[in-house]
């Protein structure tokens, strides 16, 4: 019904070649997020959502393709924050979840989708469920850089919310 129109080029490549793109524009919307340009990685949030939705009606049980657009909308609230648009922040949180957790019920090991959903319970400031996904996300993929880093800002948020626990740092630390 409301299917985004596939492209002659998007009908062409794999499911990996528009997984390698998304990324691509999502990590070219969170520069522009850290540099405060909220148009700029609205453009680019854009362009990726349609490529990976488009992949999606091709293949819409691809766990790689669900977790893209999960952190095209993880980084979309990031957008919606950066405007100050509480609604649609919470909005595009709510879809990356629910982007993560379809992968997490098939494969409750994948470390994109738990790393995505550690992310998620990361913005609500959900510490104790962040570091949880992201210990399961480092020890299902140690060489996954992403995990570690936001593991770490993970256990920094938690140890401003506790104060200095010794176990803690000894976890930030690893």
């Amino acid at each position: 019904k409301n299917a985004p129109k596939i492209s002659p080029r998007a009908a062409r490549i794999s499911p990996q070649e528009v997984v390698n793109q998304v990324f691509a524009y999502q990590s070219d919307a969170m520069r522009w997020v850290l540099a405060g340009d909220a148009n700029a990685a609205s453009q680019r949030l854009a362009d990726g959502r349609t490529l990976v939705e488009a992949a999606l009606a091709q293949y819409p049980e691809n766990a790689q393709l669900l977790v893209s657009l999960g952190y095209i909308e993880k980084t979309q609230a990031q957008e919606a924050q950066l405007r100050g648009d509480h609604e649609n922040y919470v909005a595009a949180l709510e879809k990356a979840a629910r982007c993560f957790a379809n992968v997490l019920k098939r494969d409750p090991v994948d470390a994109g989708a738990l790393n995505g959903m550690a992310n998620v319970y990361l913005f609500y400031r959900d510490y104790d469920r962040a570091i949880k996904l992201g210990m399961l996300a480092a020890k299902s993929a140690p060489s996954y850089g992403s995990v570690f880093w936001d593991l770490a800002i993970s256990l920094e948020g938690k140890l401003k919310e506790a104060g200095p626990k010794k176990s803690l740092v000894t976890q930030l630390k690893q």
